[in-house]
């Protein structure tokens, strides 16, 4: 919405600019603007007023219509009878000295009809600035064009990403209840509720492009959780955030992957294990730390880690280009990760 709203104002901003194009460049400009009631000057404003109108009648019907059909020779005649009608337009009521030269010192009087002297004075001033307009306006709608494209191409990229990531939070979501039954825990009922609230999440909110920061930041509470009654005192986390996440706005799944992966890599029932993570919101970023000491065994685990940590790196170029930083700290007994958002 806020898009469309941007767009419509910087279409009203540049037509208003444009009518005042002649008003600005006119040779005979005074701030007592006594020139605008003179016949060139009001014959000069209304060609501007009508090379408008056409170039939103072009920018918004006949390109689409005409020219991305492939309708070529129906376009260029459409725009061809309109360059006509606007030069014949804009030379209605007002005085026309074209038609008289001065040859030695005597002013003769040319032998054209008044639609010829019109057209050949429309064409020798007017048609550079008509087919700038026209060019504006088939520069704008392929501009548009591939912007669409380029936004489905990203649009589709990110489709697949989260449904390998979609797979990815089932498989271990269900693993960790089960881990649950096996032991046969009293805590198997809190931890189905806390699932449910994480899958109603992924149902409801893993399709959109930007949530509230507050529901990706409880969907990972919600998962820190059920992870402390899978491990119980075999792991040792600390979870807080810092800063208002009121109407701030983030992509989801994207925190939560490096959540999950403290969890995943950094945590072995046999043995205590550290999880810190933090977050921290500001009017402009988002910042989020997660560190976890080292149990699982490299040689085993690389070849996920490293699929899970290539798919967040692609969605973090696609959705915040130039507008992130990723700081990975990879030590032999400890992994940490830095990651810096500048939110929308």
């Amino acid at each position: 919405m806020k898009s469309v709203r941007k767009r419509i104002l910087i279409h009203i901003l540049g037509s208003i600019t444009f009518l005042l194009l002649p008003i600005i460049f006119s040779p005979h400009f005074s701030f007592d603007f006594d020139f605008i009631s003179t016949s060139k000057f009001r014959h000069e404003w209304l060609y501007f007023f009508l090379l408008l109108n056409f170039f939103y009648l072009t920018y918004l019907y006949l390109i689409p219509r005409l020219f991305d059909k492939k309708k070529f020779m129906l376009f260029f005649f459409s725009v061809l009878l309109l360059y006509v009608l606007i030069s014949l337009l804009s030379s209605v009521g007002f005085s026309d000295d074209h038609s008289k030269v001065m040859v030695y010192g005597k002013i003769h009087q040319h032998h054209h009809s008044p639609l010829q002297r019109t057209i050949l004075h429309e064409f020798n001033h007017h048609l550079f600035k008509f087919l700038i307009v026209l060019a504006t306006a088939l520069l704008m709608s392929i501009n548009n064009k591939l912007k669409k494209v380029a936004k489905e191409k990203v649009d589709a990229e990110l489709s697949f990403l989260k449904a390998q990531i979609k797979p990815h939070f089932l498989f271990n979501t269900l693993n960790s209840i089960y881990s649950l039954a096996i032991q046969k825990s009293n805590e198997v009922p809190q931890a189905i509720a806390l699932f449910s609230v994480m899958l109603r999440y992924i149902t409801n909110e893993a399709h959109k492009n930007f949530i509230p920061i507050n529901k990706e930041l409880g969907y990972i509470s919600s998962y820190v959780g059920l992870q402390k009654l899978r491990f119980e005192n075999t792991v040792n986390v600390e979870f807080f955030v810092e800063g208002s996440t009121d109407e701030r706005e983030i992509a989801p799944l994207l925190l939560s992957t490096f959540v999950e992966n403290a969890f995943k890599y950094g945590v072995n029932p046999e043995k205590k294990s550290i999880i810190k993570i933090s977050v921290f919101v500001s009017e402009t970023e988002i910042c989020l730390t997660v560190f976890n000491n080292k149990v699982a065994d490299p040689q085993t685990e690389n070849s996920e880690k490293g699929i899970g940590l290539q798919n967040v790196k692609k969605r973090l170029e696609l959705l915040y280009p130039q507008q992130h930083e990723l700081v990975i700290n990879d030590e032999n007994d400890s992994y940490s990760i830095l990651l810096k958002i500048k939110l929308k």
